[in-house]
């Protein structure tokens, strides 16, 4: 088993805040022996914003800002709808995101 737990979050910055205190939980119960990887997948969300929701991460509790700009260009003329925007898209290609 894996020393690292890996965790994927699809976000934009309207979303900050509620993405802020997922990962404050996850934080505060996480098993101490063990590594973990945010991996957050955005287009309009910075390092500084991550900097801000996460004032907390170290080398245990990393956060990584994935480049998602391949899936934007992909998806640049869907229509997601009123409710739906191009982060529900972002989860359908982890694979191709992630190492």
């Amino acid at each position: 088993m894996s020393n690292t737990v890996h965790i994927a979050a699809a976000i934009n910055k309207k979303y900050l805040p509620y993405f802020s205190v997922m990962v404050s939980s996850v934080f505060r119960h996480r098993d101490p022996n063990r590594n973990y990887i945010v991996h957050v997948l955005s287009a309009n969300v910075t390092l500084d914003d991550l900097k801000i929701a996460v004032p907390y991460a170290d080398e245990q509790f990393a956060i990584e800002l994935v480049d998602v700009s391949d899936v934007n260009e992909r998806f640049k003329t869907f229509d997601f709808g009123p409710f739906f925007g191009p982060e529900c898209v972002y989860r359908l290609s982890l694979g191709a995101l992630l190492p």
